[in-house]
């Protein structure tokens, strides 16, 4: 058998590691779907193409481009890593920046926007260092006086 890109195209020269790969996000999609008590028929009604062609990707005889991927993960209710292989999946939540390094409180928001402010590259300089030294100091356990 032959795999196909959704767009129909033979890819009898492509090796057996592009099979491999659609075939575990084909069977990540099948779990999924179950998970959720879909049929293929709901699953395709939802995404608006042919129950053939959710055959085609769970089966893996056909990828489902990153476009369909991404309407997959929204209709099951996962997040896109979870339908990649796991290999890809450990890659790409490793290089992921963790979401509580993404938010920020108003006061760490305020000294952002305030250290922005400062045009003076010595000046900025000086902050950076100060903030560095702030921080080293109070990570550090304080001795005990006896």
């Amino acid at each position: 058998m032959v795999a196909r890109i959704a767009t129909g195209a033979d890819l009898s020269c492509v090796d057996n590691d592009w099979h491999a790969q659609a075939t575990a996000i084909g069977s990540k999609i099948r779990t999924h779907r179950r998970a959720k008590g879909m049929t293929q028929a709901a699953m395709a009604d939802a995404l608006k193409v042919s129950f053939q062609s959710i055959q085609a990707w769970e089966s893996g005889q056909v990828l489902a481009s990153i476009h369909r991927l991404t309407g997959i993960a929204k209709t099951l209710e996962v997040p896109l890593s979870a339908l990649l292989p796991d290999e890809l999946a450990k890659s790409a939540k490793a290089k992921a920046p963790r979401q509580n390094e993404l938010l920020l409180k108003p006061v760490e928001l305020k000294m952002i926007k305030s250290y922005r402010q400062i045009t003076s590259n010595k000046s900025r300089t000086l902050a950076r260092n100060m903030i560095s030294a702030l921080a080293e100091n109070t990570s550090k356990p304080k001795p005990e006086r006896s």
